[in-house]
């Protein structure tokens, strides 16, 4: 009789329990790590770091040591929507490390680059001051994000002051309390200022009745690579006699106001686009013509109760408070806080 032989096949071998097979082994390679170690780090293309940046250029997460650098990530610096455009701190000092580049975009060495999202060559990083004293981009949560809603208040600078002649007038809280960052720009909008500063531990101080009201500058700014350059503008050890200055976006401005189209300032949606498509087709018929001129003067209307409004209060809250100039010319005579 012969014999006949049948190969066996295993059944799952990363089973716990249970039978593999009779005389039939699961054979595993015990594979090492690799312990050698080198001297650069490459991306996903395998490129090495070492040859797509300078020393004098190369991000701080990616020098050996790497840096800390919580600013560095993606950003929308091309305004397209989406956030596919690398920035770090660069540079060989790591004297940017935790410095935010909004207060303080560079130092002597180091500064806060750019690598642009399609750009053609691998190594194409915005240049020292691209950016200026002042980099203005909201860091996005990861790359291809949407863009982040832009901020309400914009970096200025920072600037000398004078004690008994503040360039900013108003100050917040009697005894000058420390106030946040947020707290201070919140004080000044709800207060009608345009511009509003931090100094010494903490302090905020307003003003600018009108955008083109910049007081703040009276004294001079400080460069941002002078040892008397502000300090950190989010914190609370800025220096006394220094502001560290903001422009509040979102403020009214009537003199930005009366530059507007009179239809713009109609409150009623429908009556506001009958307002542009008559004055639209003013040349075309009388009919036209004299819907345009009625509702341009109702949009003027408008506007100047909101001037007045916003001019009285809250600046001057009381009856005894008088306005010393108006928005409407120096013959209009009307008591802050009646309505």
């Amino acid at each position: 009789m012969q014999e006949s032989y049948t190969q066996g096949t295993c059944n799952n071998c990363e089973t716990s329990s249970g039978n593999v097979g009779s005389w039939i082994n699961c054979v595993y390679q015990i594979i090492y790590d690799d312990q050698t170690t080198t001297d650069t780090c490459s991306d996903v293309d395998g490129l090495s770091y070492s040859n797509v940046f300078s020393e004098n250029s190369t991000p701080y997460k990616f020098q050996s040591p790497p840096r800390k650098d919580p600013y560095g990530g993606y950003y929308d610096i091309q305004r397209c929507g989406k956030c596919n455009d690398f920035c770090s701190w660069v540079g060989p000092e790591g004297d940017g490390s935790r410095v935010n580049p909004e207060y303080k975009a560079y130092t002597d060495t180091d500064y806060f680059a750019c690598k642009l999202s399609g750009g053609e060559a691998e190594d194409s990083l915005t240049e020292k001051g691209h950016f200026g004293a002042s980099f203005r981009y909201q860091k996005c949560t990861g790359e291809g994000f949407e863009t982040p809603p832009y901020k309400k208040e914009k970096f200025i600078g920072c600037f000398h002051d004078v004690p008994g002649n503040r360039a900013l007038p108003e100050a917040v809280g009697e005894g000058h309390p420390t106030l946040t960052l947020h707290e201070c720009a919140e004080s000044c909008r709800t207060g009608g200022w345009h511009y509003f500063g931090r100094q010494y531990m903490g302090e905020c101080w307003c003003g600018g009745n009108y955008q083109a009201d910049i007081t703040y500058d009276k004294y001079g700014e400080i460069d941002v690579s002078s040892s008397d350059y502000c300090g950190p503008c989010d914190g609370d050890e800025i220096g006394g006699n220094k502001n560290c200055v903001f422009q509040i976006l979102d403020q009214f401005d009537p003199e930005i106001e009366r530059k507007k189209h009179e239809c713009s300032h109609i409150k009623f949606v429908d009556v506001r686009r009958y307002c542009y498509v008559a004055c639209r087709d003013q040349d075309e018929d009388f009919k036209n013509l004299l819907a345009c001129k009625n509702n341009k003067v109702q949009g003027l209307i408008y506007l100047n109760m909101e001037i007045a409004a916003w001019m009285d209060s809250p600046k001057c809250g009381r009856k005894t408070c008088k306005k010393k100039r108006h928005p409407l010319g120096k013959d209009v005579e009307r008591s802050a806080g009646t309505f």
